[in-house]
């Protein structure tokens, strides 16, 4: 009898070690997948039609359907990381929701779900977006693994800025650069590349301040050198963001420092610090003021002389260039919204709006048919109404208050997340100026899946997730059979 109960075993522990294997091998596909979407700001695909654009999308949708494919197979095999309850991840299954059904009741629901190859956005590429986000909230389960996951982000973030450096240089490294006043690297756009930097540089201000806080703490070559990294990305992301001329990104990088000092200032239980997180958080604005108001100073006309962004800075104008075309844009979207306030003209279709409510000699002859309002908030209010916009502005609501949690919750890793949440920040305000990327939405990702902890803790997380079923005991062996050929079919069509 005990031989035979020991028969019964041992295939059972060999069972749950093969088991235990091929979790550990699913868990790192989704992060080796994961790691390879960090390469999206590099890739240029040189034999399509808008090749800095086609080339990225087509990129980042095909690795994040196998990560999700994937995350299906483990979630299956793995009760501890099947989705668990997020708000967060639900607010983005609404806003993608919502965009689906105003482009149902839009102009063109082809254009809405597809969007076009100059933009590669719409509800089919945002659905890829939003499940990369909850992929990311339900596997990511420490801190030190984010940082990694960041820190790897900021290594392909150097690729884009010697790009963009070569760029400004003339220094053919590759064959497609433009070689524009304002560069633009492999991002093809110089907003676009400085969107990018600005959460390169924000990042790295973060992960640098955590790296020195931990040296004081002991002395280790490993993390002198890691700061060394994060301090050279840091200035070289400025350098690129600079060199890009793009005021937006400028504002965000500015408001997301300003931010990530003065929640510090308010957090921190050291009145030394707070006073010196305060006195930062204040300098930021008032350097800012003092410069504008100062425009005409010697000084002044001298630093604008050296800088082209200073100098672009300090000769706003709402009477020329690209801001009259923004506030045309903004115009539109106003009245496209009076139009059709619950769902709007559906999304991508924003140019409809702007062709119908155009004024005659309100913009420069030849200046190109806008198919954004180059403002977020706005466009969605545009072009999925109420429906869109309060979904989008829940998401990011959301997000403020899960990011102050962690701040305020957290205190050994305080200023480092005061320094996230700054860089969060400063991605809202660059999207006032702008409209999200590839690049911009897959950091919106990590950082949701940063944010999504403050939902939780670690102990309610074992309660909720460990041992639960979804399906009875007899279906379970022949679903984990059978799972990987339904998803590898669903992956590959």
């Amino acid at each position: 009898m005990a031989g035979s109960t020991r028969r019964r075993t041992r295939p059972r522990a060999h069972e749950r070690n093969y088991d235990e294997a091929l979790n550990l091998a699913l868990i790192w596909a989704i992060r080796l997948g994961v790691v390879l979407l960090f390469f999206t700001p590099l890739v240029v695909t040189t034999g399509t039609v808008f090749p800095f654009i086609v080339g990225k999308a087509v990129w980042s949708r095909s690795i994040i359907e196998i990560i999700v494919g994937l995350y299906v197979l483990l979630a299956i095999r793995d009760p501890g990381f099947r989705p668990r309850r997020s708000l967060l991840v639900l607010l983005l299954g609404l806003y993608v929701a919502a965009e689906l059904v105003a482009g149902v009741f839009g102009s063109s629901f082809n254009l809405s779900f597809w969007s076009s190859y100059e933009r590669m956005g719409g509800i089919f590429d945002l659905a890829h977006w939003a499940a990369l986000a909850a992929v990311l909230v339900f596997t990511i389960r420490s801190l030190r693994e984010w940082k990694l996951f960041a820190s790897i982000s900021l290594i392909f973030g150097f690729g884009a800025a010697f790009l963009g450096l070569a760029d400004k240089y003339d220094y053919e490294v590759v064959n497609y650069l433009q070689g524009a006043d304002r560069i633009s690297g492999a991002a093809g756009n110089p907003a676009f590349l400085a969107g990018h930097m600005m959460v390169n540089a924000l990042l790295a201000v973060a992960l640098l301040g955590d790296s020195l806080l931990s040296l004081r703490r002991r002395r280790d070559p490993a993390r002198a050198t890691l700061a060394v990294f994060y301090g050279l990305s840091a200035v070289i992301s400025i350098w690129v963001l600079s060199e890009t001329e793009t005021r937006g990104s400028a504002a965000g990088l500015l408001a997301g420092l300003v931010a990530g000092a003065s929640i510090y200032a308010v957090y921190s239980v050291r009145p030394r610090v707070r006073l010196t997180a305060a006195v930062v958080g204040a300098a930021v604005p008032i350097a800012v003021i003092g410069m504008f108001l100062a425009r005409d100073t010697a000084f002044v006309e001298d630093l604008a002389a050296r800088n082209q962004l200073v100098d672009r800075v300090v000769s706003l104008s709402l009477e020329r260039g690209s801001v009259t075309e923004r506030a045309t844009g903004l115009r539109v979207a106003g009245q496209a919204f009076a139009a059709r306030p619950l769902a709007g003209w559906g999304g991508e279709n924003f140019e409809v709006a702007y062709q119908r409510y155009q004024r005659e000699r309100e913009v420069p002859r030849g200046t190109p048919v806008l198919d954004r309002a180059h403002n977020k908030p706005m466009d969605l209010l545009a072009t999925s109404g109420l429906i869109g916009f309060t979904t989008y502005m829940a998401v990011w609501g959301w997000l403020g208050v899960l990011a102050v949690r962690r701040v305020r919750e957290e205190p050994d890793d305080r200023l480092f997340h005061a320094g996230v949440a700054g860089a969060l920040l400063a991605l809202f305000i660059h999207n006032l100026f702008l409209f999200d990327t590839a690049v911009t939405l897959l950091l919106f990702a990590l950082f949701a899946a940063w944010a999504a902890a403050g939902e939780r803790t670690a102990s309610s997380h074992d309660r909720s997730s460990r041992g639960s079923s979804w399906f009875p005991g007899r279906v379970q062996q022949p679903l984990r059979w059978a799972a990987p050929v339904i998803v590898g079919l669903v992956v590959v069509a």
